[in-house]
């Protein structure tokens, strides 16, 4: 199983092992200002937001549903740098190789999440939304089971309506 996401010293995620999986081939490219309002900066000046988009080695015209955001200061920008910080996962589509918090994945419904997680922040419609730590965990339910959901490390003044809304209009 690749990129399950695990506590670590400084992340919630294992970025090496998510990015080095053996299933996917990644993209990469730099984020606009503009696009990464919501994200926490660290205090370095030089520090910008990359992210990574896996696309499936068996397809590789055709992207995975998994995006990664990271950040880091260090250029040139290069996938093996060690320097990155987890800002936000992303998965839009059924795939179930990629397990997150407490083996969640999208074969779970909404009984199995608030079991692994405990009672919901926030019930929007189809939308469970928890706070872990400093991280939101937004998990969209539909037939009774999770097809889609965004993790990430938000600034402070980020709405939860702003995440849900990524969502409905994710790139």
């Amino acid at each position: 199983m690749i990129g399950k996401i695990c506590y670590c010293q400084n992340s919630i995620i294992d970025l090496s092992s998510l990015k080095n999986s053996k299933n996917y081939y990644s993209t990469s490219t730099v984020i606009s200002k503009k696009k990464c309002a919501n994200y926490p900066k660290n205090s370095s000046k030089n520090s910008f937001f990359g992210r990574y988009f896996f696309l499936d080695k068996e397809k590789p015209d055709i992207h995975s549903g998994y995006t990664l955001t990271v950040e880091d200061s260090v250029k040139p920008w290069k996938f093996g740098n060690k320097t990155e910080r987890f800002i936000e996962l992303t998965c839009l589509k059924n795939n179930t190789n990629i397990s997150v918090i407490n083996n969640i994945n999208l074969s779970n419904g909404s009984k199995e999440l608030i079991s692994k997680l405990g009672k919901p922040i926030m019930v929007n419609n189809k939308y469970y939304v928890f706070k872990k730590d400093d991280y939101l965990l937004s998990f969209y339910i539909e037939n009774e089971k999770i097809t889609k959901y965004r993790i990430g490390k938000y600034n402070s003044t980020t709405q939860i309506s702003e995440i849900l809304k990524k969502h409905l209009t994710s790139f």
